[in-house]
C-alpha cells in the first residue's frame, strides 16, 4: 500500500513540477532522478519550479510528513496555487494511510537508529517562518540519525535541543518536538530535559496512546526515573542532581542546619592567628553543597572553555586557574539554567559557600584538625606527584563530600576579615573588602595547610593552578 501511495502522489507532484507523466509512474522502491523539462518562469502566484522539484524529491524518498509540511508552508506564500492545494490533499491522505514514513524522525540513539513514533504534523497555527523553523528542526534530527560521526551527531542534536527549547516556549503544543526532545535527552543523558518532555507528553495523553513507538519512549523515560518529580525539585533533606548541558551531572549534597566551633585553638599544630578567636556559629538553615569541587568537564560544559593548567589530568580532575569572578559567573549561569527549567524556588540561587558553611561542611561534625585520615581523604604534597587528580577518588568525609581538603583550594563567598568571637548566626563575613577567602589546601600544600580551620585570601581577580571552587545552594536566603 505504501509503494502504491508513493507512486500516485509522486505522479501528481511530478506532473505539477513539469515532469513527464510517464516518468511520474516510476516506482518509489527504486527512485531515480530525471532532468526537468525546460523551465518557464512561474507566474507570481505559483510556487517556483525549483521548490516543486524539491517537493517531488521528498515524495520519491517517501518523506510524506516532510513533504506535507513543505506544501503547507508553500500554501502560505502561494495560496492561489491549485497544484499545491491538490498536493496537500493527497499528502494528507498519504500520511494517514502509509503509517510512519521512513523519513519522519521520532527519536535517536547514539548509533543513529530511529525508534518509531506516531506521525505528528504541526498544529494549524504554525505559519510562515514558524513552519520553516519547525521543518528545519526536524531536518537537524534527521541529519543526526544519518550521521555516523559521533561528534557531528552530538553537535546536531545540541542544535536541535537549543532551537526546540526556544521554539516550544512559543508553541508548547507541538508534541512531535517533545517526543524528539525526550528521545534526545536519553541519548544525551539529560534528566532535566527528559523530565520536562515526559511531563508534557503525559499531559497530552501519551500514557493512553496505543502507539508502540511512543510507549517505548515513555517506558525508557520511566526506567530512568525521570517521571519522579522529587528528583527534579530541591527538597530539604534530599541530595539533588543538576544536569549540565553536556549530559554530565553535578551532584548537590544536603547539609543540615546545625552548630559548630569555627576556627582553631592556639594549641593546634599549624595554627595561625586569623583562625581565632574561635567563634560559636549557628547555621539556622540547611543548604546544598557540591559533592566535589567543580571539574574541568563540568566547567567546560557550562562556560564553554577549560582554563586549567592540568588539562592533561582529564575532564574529571578539578578545574583550576579560575578567579573568584570566574567561579561566580559559573554559578550565575547554572542558576539561570535551573530557574529557566523551573527547578529553583523563589529566592534560591547557586553560588559559592560562605566561609562558615564551608568549614561546617568540611568538619562534618568533627572538632579535630582533619576530620579523618588525611592520606585517605586528600591529595596533597605527600601523595599528589605534583598534579591534580580526578575528584572523588579519595575517601569522603562523614557527610559524603569529597576533596574538601587537598587537590585544589576552593573559593568562598566572603570577603576576608577577622572572626568576631562569641556566638553568631548565619555569618557571611565583612560587607566589603579587597581580598576573598579560599579554603582547603591543594596538591601543592603540606598537611597543616589542609586543616579544617586553615584560611587564606587573595584578590578576587587572581588565578592560580591550585585554586578551584565548589558550588553551594542556600535555601531561600
Amino acid at each position: 500500500m505504501r509503494h502504491r501511495l508513493k507512486a500516485v502522489v509522486a505522479g501528481l507532484v511530478l506532473t505539477m513540477a513539469g515532469y513527464s507523466l510517464a516518468f511520474a509512474q516510476t516506482t518509489a522502491s527504486t527512485p531515480t532522478t530525471s532532468p526537468p523539462a525546460a523551465v518557464t518562469p512561474a507566474p507570481a502566484d505559483l510556487a517556483p519550479d525549483a521548490v516543486m522539484n524539491k517537493l517531488a524529491d521528498l515524495v520519491h524518498a517517501g518523506k510524506y510528513a516532510e513533504a506535507q509540511q513543505l506544501t503547507a508552508g508553500l500554501l502560505v506564500a502561494y495560496p492561489g496555487d491549485s497544484r499545491l492545494v491538490k498536493a496537500k490533499a493527497l499528502l494528507d491522505k498519504a500520511v494517514v494511510s502509509a503509517g510512519t514514513p521512513s523519513g519522519t524522525p521520532s527519536s535517536v540513539s547514539p548509533a543513529g537508529n530511529v525508534m518509531a513514533a506516531p506521525v505528528t504534523t504541526p498544529s494549524e497555527d504554525l505559519k510562515g517562518m514558524d513552519k520553516v523553523d519547525y521543518n528545519a528542526m526536524l531536518e537537524l534530527v534527521r541529519q543526526a540519525q544519518q550521521n555516523t560521526d559521533m561528534e557531528q551527531q552530538k553537535a546536531l542534536l545540541k542544535q536541535f535541543m537549543d532551537q526546540s527549547k526556544v521554539f516550544l516556549e512559543k508553541h508548547p503544543s507541538e508534541m512531535l518536538l517533545w517526543q524528539l526532545r525526550g528521545a534526545t535527552a536519553i541519548v544525551q543523558n539529560d534528566p532535566m530535559a527528559g523530565y520536562e518532555a515526559g511531563q508534557k507528553l503525559l499531559a497530552a495523553g501519551a500514557a493512553d496512546s496505543n502507539d508502540p513507538g511512543l510507549q517505548r519512549l515513555m517506558a525508557q523515560l520511566k526506567n530512568k526515573g525521570w517521571f519522579d518529580e522529587q528528583t527534579f525539585t530541591y527538597a530539604a533533606g534530599k541530595n539533588h542532581p543538576i544536569s549540565l548541558p553536556n549530559g554530565a551531572m553535578l551532584d548537590m549534597i544536603w547539609i543540615p542546619a546545625g552548630n559548630f566551633t569555627m576556627g582553631s585553638p592556639e594549641s593546634e599544630v599549624g595554627h595561625y592567628n586569623d583562625e581565632g578567636p574561635q567563634t560559636q556559629v549557628t547555621l539556622s538553615q540547611g543548604f546544598w553543597l557540591g559533592k566535589t569541587p567543580v571539574t574541568q568537564g563540568q566547567y567546560q560544559a557550562v562556560m564553554g572553555n577549560n582554563p586549567s593548567c592540568f588539562a592533561a589530568a582529564g575532564a574529571d580532575a578539578p578545574v583550576e586557574q579560575v578567579s573568584w569572578d570566574d567561579a561566580m559567573a559559573f554559578c550565575q549561569k547554572l542558576t539561570e539554567q535551573e530557574r529557566t527549567a523551573g527547578h529553583l524556588p523563589e529566592g534560591y540561587a547557586l553560588t559559592l559557600p560562605t566561609e562558615a558553611q564551608w568549614e561546617y561542611a568540611c568538619r562534618a561534625g568533627t572538632t579535630g584538625p582533619y576530620a579523618g585520615d588525611l592520606d585517605g581523604m586528600a591529595w596533597y604534597n605527600k601523595n599528589s606527584d605534583n598534579t591534580t587528580h580526578p575528584v572523588g577518588t579519595k575517601q569522603p568525609n562523614a557527610w559524603g563530600l569529597y576533596d574538601m581538603r587537598g587537590n585544589v583550594w576552593q573559593w568562598c563567598l566572603d570577603w576576608y576579615g577577622s572572626y568576631p568571637g562569641g556566638a553568631v548566626t548565619d555569618p557571611t563575613g565583612p560587607t566589603s573588602g579587597t581580598l576573598r577567602v579560599f579554603r582547603g589546601g591543594s596538591w601543592y600544600n603540606d598537611s597543616t595547610d589542609c586543616r579544617s580551620a586553615l584560611r587564606d585570601d587573595v584578590a578576587p581577580e587572581d588565578r592560580n593552578y591550585d585554586l578551584g571552587f565548589r558550588v553551594a545552594l542556600n535555601s531561600g536566603r
